[in-house]
C-alpha cells in the first residue's frame, strides 16, 4: 500500500468538495480530492441556486463557463404565497451577477472539478474511501481504493464533502440530530421548446396543497419541479406522468410555458428523506455541505448553502493549518458554532433575508413573506435548535 502525504484530503468532488479544494489550493495548501463517481454523472438535485451562489461562482472564476452552458442568469421571480402574488426583481447586493440560475449537475460538477484541478489540487475520480487512518483518536488520513489500487493518504485534516449518505460521517460515527422527516415529496423534469418569457424568470408558487417551481435552465431547457404533500403520494404514483403534469399545469405561468413543449429525459424524484444536522467536526475531521446538514430541497438552497459553508470554512481551515492541532480544533469549533448556525445558510428565520442591507424595503418584505409563508414542511430549522455543542 502506497502512503502519500497531504495537508487536506477532501472526500467528495461536487458542490462542496471541489470549490473547497480550489480555494485552499490557491492559497498553497496541498490538497487531494477523492470522488467515488466519474464525471459527468447526475445526482439528485434541484439544480437551482440563487444570487449568493452565482456571486460565489463568479469569485471562483467560472462565470464564463456557466454562460457557456446556455443557462440564463434569471433576474426576476414570479412568486405566489397563497393569495399573495408578486413578480419582482431579485434582491441584489454589491458583487452579485444575477438572481438565480439552473445548471444541471452533469454540467456544473465538471466545471467545479476543473477549477480545482487548475488550482493545483490532485483530483482522483472513481476513488472509494474504505477506511480512516487514526492516531490516538485523531483522524490523520484515509484509505482509498482507485481502480484496484489501495493507497493510504495521510493528512492534517480530512473533510467529508460526500453528501447526505457521507462515508466520512459514517466512519467517524458523527452524531445525527434534529432529524425531521419530509412533509412533501418532489418530482422534476426538463422540457424543450418551452414558451419562456423574454426576461428569464424563476417561478415559485405555493398555494393550498400545490407547490410548483420552474426555471430557465441550461441549453435552452425549461425545468419544472412539483412538490405535493406526502399524503398525496399513493395517488400521485398511481399514474406518475399524468399526476406530474396535472400538478405542473395548475400553475398558470408554467402552463403557459409548457404549451407545445416536450419533456426531455425521465422524471426525477425524491420521495422519502429526512432533514438533519450532524456533528460538524472532530479531531482531524470536518463535514461540509449535505454531509453535515441536509434540508428539505423545496427552497432550492442546497447548492447555495454548500457554497456559503465553504466560504466560511476556508479562513478557519487556513488558521488551523498554520497552528498547532489545538489551534486547528479551536478554529473548526468556531466555524461549526458560528458560520453554520448564525447565517443565511440555515433557512428558517424570516429575518435572514432582511439582513441584506442593500435590498430595497419592498424586497425585504417580499423575502420575509417567502421564508415565513412559503416554506415547505421540514425545510426550516431554527439556528437556536441547530447549534452543535460539541467541540471539534
Amino acid at each position: 500500500m502506497l502512503a502519500q502525504g497531504f495537508d487536506v484530503v477532501i472526500v467528495g468532488a461536487r458542490c462542496a468538495g471541489s470549490p473547497l479544494a480550489t480555494m485552499l489550493a490557491r492559497q498553497g495548501v496541498n490538497v487531494a480530492v477523492l470522488e467515488r463517481a466519474t464525471f459527468p454523472r447526475d445526482t439528485l438535485s434541484t439544480h437551482i441556486f440563487e444570487a449568493d451562489g452565482l456571486a460565489f461562482l463568479d469569485r471562483l472564476g467560472v462565470t464564463d463557463q456557466l454562460h457557456a452552458t446556455g443557462a440564463p442568469f434569471m433576474m426576476r421571480s414570479n412568486s405566489r404565497a397563497e393569495d399573495f402574488r408578486f413578480n419582482v426583481e431579485w434582491p441584489q447586493r454589491a458583487g452579485d451577477v444575477g438572481g438565480s440560475a439552473s445548471v444541471r449537475r452533469t454540467l456544473l460538477d465538471p466545471i467545479l472539478v476543473g477549477a480545482a484541478e487548475q488550482a493545483g489540487a490532485e483530483v482522483r475520480m472513481a476513488a472509494d474511501v474504505t477506511g480512516l487512518v487514526q492516531d490516538d483518536g485523531r483522524v490523520t488520513g484515509v484509505r482509498v481504493r482507485t481502480r484496484g489500487r489501495e493507497d493510504e493518504l495521510r493528512a492534517r485534516l480530512v473533510v467529508g464533502a460526500d453528501g447526505r449518505n457521507s462515508t466520512v460521517a459514517n466512519l467517524v460515527a458523527a452524531r445525527k440530530y434534529n432529524v425531521v422527516p419530509n412533509q412533501r415529496f418532489a418530482y422534476w423534469a426538463f422540457f424543450e421548446g418551452a414558451n419562456m418569457p423574454a426576461e428569464p424568470t424563476n417561478v415559485f408558487h405555493r398555494w393550498a396543497d400545490k407547490f410548483v417551481i420552474s426555471a430557465a435552465a441550461d441549453n435552452g431547457l425549461y425545468q419544472v419541479i412539483v412538490i405535493p404533500e406526502l399524503s398525496e403520494l399513493p395517488r400521485f404514483r398511481a399514474n406518475l406522468e399524468r399526476s406530474f403534469m396535472e400538478h405542473a399545469l395548475s400553475c398558470e405561468p408554467v402552463a403557459e410555458a409548457l404549451e407545445g413543449a416536450q419533456r426531455v429525459g425521465k422524471l426525477f424524484g425524491m420521495v422519502h428523506y429526512n432533514g438533519f444536522f450532524r456533528d460538524p467536526c472532530g479531531p482531524g475531521w470536518m463535514l461540509v455541505g449535505d454531509a453535515g446538514h441536509f434540508k428539505d430541497p423545496a427552497p432550492g438552497r442546497g447548492i447555495g448553502d454548500e457554497f456559503a459553508q465553504v466560504d466560511a470554512a476556508v479562513p478557519k481551515i487556513m488558521a488551523g493549518l498554520g497552528g498547532s492541532l489545538e489551534v486547528q480544533d479551536a478554529a473548526l469549533t468556531m466555524w461549526a458554532g458560528g458560520a453554520i448556525t448564525n447565517s443565511p445558510i440555515i433557512i428558517g428565520s424570516p429575518t435572514i433575508w432582511a439582513r441584506r442591507a442593500e435590498c430595497r424595503p419592498s424586497s425585504r418584505r417580499w423575502w420575509r413573506t417567502c421564508t415565513t409563508t412559503g416554506r415547505s414542511g421540514g425545510s426550516s430549522i431554527s439556528s437556536r435548535t441547530g447549534r452543535s455543542r460539541r467541540r471539534c
